[in-house]
């Protein structure tokens, strides 16, 4: 049984795209939930998969933040 080792890096490999498997925001639901999973991996170190995995959900977290919830900078005048 010599390939224990490479099933489990395999497995591995597998469990972190699944990790990072991230879908566009549409409701106000998955807007809380996406706040929610941003709040619980503040630790995430960078350059790790859980690191990239925080990157990009803020930045859909973003996308959806200016089209939901736009700034009106003009009525500071």
């Amino acid at each position: 049984m010599g390939s224990t080792g490479s099933t489990t890096e395999w497995t591995r490999k597998r469990s972190e795209r699944q990790a990072l498997d991230i879908k566009p925001i549409r409701t106000k639901a998955e807007y809380r939930a996406a706040l929610k999973h941003i709040e619980s991996s503040m630790g995430a170190k960078a350059d790790s998969p859980e690191g990239d995995h925080l990157d990009i959900l803020a930045a859909i977290i973003e996308a959806y933040e200016r089209a939901h919830f736009p700034m009106d900078l003009g009525a500071r005048r």
